[in-house]
């Protein structure tokens, strides 16, 4: 955010006001170069269209205001609020209950650690706290990762060049899920064990002709503990967070192999970027007779294009993926929440519009089916105005 004369003023004479009222604060300073302030604010109408005339209407906003403090060249704090809390991946607020005011939640609040000097800065990053997901991702990622999931714990990201022939880089995380509690109706901790998810990501980086680049990337996703019993406070019916039945455990167990690739290049002639994306799931932990004749529902894929951004003024973009996630190849908890679950095959297109800057519009539709069984058809129309400031 670039700061007028008038708002960096007004920041300096809040951060004097504090100093004078507390003679134990210390020398308390603000300045535009050490802070950024960024937000965002969506409107979005919501359709949910299934068979047999079940539908449902919602509008919804989400407001996200961030706060970024660098603390020296090598340490910097970064915060984020936002609407929502009702879920983990989701900061949407739908509007309801008489506006009813609507609360607001930390959505990101970590330390992002450099510890390499100078031009080495961004060859090791350390993060820890509530941060953002600190594995490479594109849009068909959401196979497995919610854009809007901040996980807990810490990550850590290594880059290194190729000498002209492109990066290799290495991403980890180790993302806390539910801590040790006691069992519904228990006032023991006996039968329950903290839940953990260790992910690694290797991945390279490669220059292509006509100013392309192709970039490929491998993960596992070892999910700890995710089948033990409730997670609660002792109340009747707490339930494990990793599912959102009543039952009181995953029938599953999960250590996810994650492909991802993305080749990128811009149109000559017309200057129009052009993403071609692709994502590939498999649950190497699936376990023996779940079902009849030992199938194993363990895979899943996203494939699409984007073409365009909606980025600067009178630009635009189109899109289409295909996907298709069986039941048990990812905990679908953590992944894309307008896709309605595992289970499901589906189509997703959208279009995007920016009419000025730092503003877009965007029509987006899924069209989903179950794999096997009975459940509905269910297709979600989004409209929606996003303005960043």
């Amino acid at each position: 955010m670039h700061f007028t004369k008038r708002s960096t003023a007004v920041l300096m004479a809040f951060a004097a006001a504090i100093t004078a009222t507390s003679a134990r604060a210390g020398e308390i300073t603000i300045s535009s170069d050490k802070l950024e302030i960024k937000g965002d604010l969506r409107l979005r109408h919501q359709t949910n269209e299934e068979t047999a005339n079940s539908n449902r209407d919602r509008q919804r906003i989400r407001l996200r205001l961030g706060m970024n403090y660098t603390v020296n060249p090598m340490l910097a704090v970064k915060t984020q609020f936002a609407t929502g809390g009702a879920e983990q991946t989701s900061t949407n607020q739908t509007l309801d209950s008489l506006s009813k005011p609507k609360g607001i939640f930390l959505d990101l609040a970590y330390l992002e650690l450099k510890p390499l000097p100078g031009a080495h800065a961004d060859t090791l990053v350390v993060s820890g706290g509530r941060m953002k997901n600190p594995l490479w991702q594109t849009y068909s990622s959401d196979l497995v990762w919610d854009s809007d999931l901040n996980p807990e714990g810490l990550g850590e990201n290594v880059k290194l060049s190729l000498a002209g022939f492109g990066r290799v880089f290495v991403n980890a995380s180790q993302w806390v899920v539910n801590e040790k509690k006691k069992v519904a109706d228990s006032a023991s901790l006996a039968g329950n064990r903290p839940q953990y998810v260790f992910s690694t990501q290797a991945g390279v980086i490669l220059p292509a002709p006509m100013d392309s680049r192709f970039t490929l990337a491998g993960s596992i996703h070892d999910w700890v503990n995710e089948t033990d019993r409730a997670f609660g406070d002792g109340v009747s019916g707490s339930t494990n967070l990793l599912i959102s039945t009543t039952t009181d455990k995953l029938a599953n167990d999960f250590r996810v192999i994650h492909i991802d690739a993305e080749w990128f290049t811009t149109i000559p002639g017309v200057d129009l970027p052009l993403s071609i994306q692709g994502a590939f799931v498999k649950n190497t932990a699936h376990r023996d007779n779940l079902f009849a004749n030992n199938d194993k529902r363990d895979t899943g894929h996203q494939v699409g294009a984007i073409l365009g951004s909606a980025s600067n003024p009178n630009s635009w973009e189109i899109a289409y993926f295909n996907k298709s996630v069986d039941q048990d190849a990812v905990v679908s908890d953590a992944s894309d929440s307008d896709f309605p679950g595992t289970n499901r095959k589906g189509n997703i297109f959208w279009v995007a519009y920016a009419p000025w800057k730092n503003q877009q519009v965007k029509v987006k539709l899924f069209q989903t089916s179950i794999i096997e069984g009975a459940e509905k058809d269910i297709d979600t129309l989004q409209l929606d105005w996003q303005v960043k400031f």
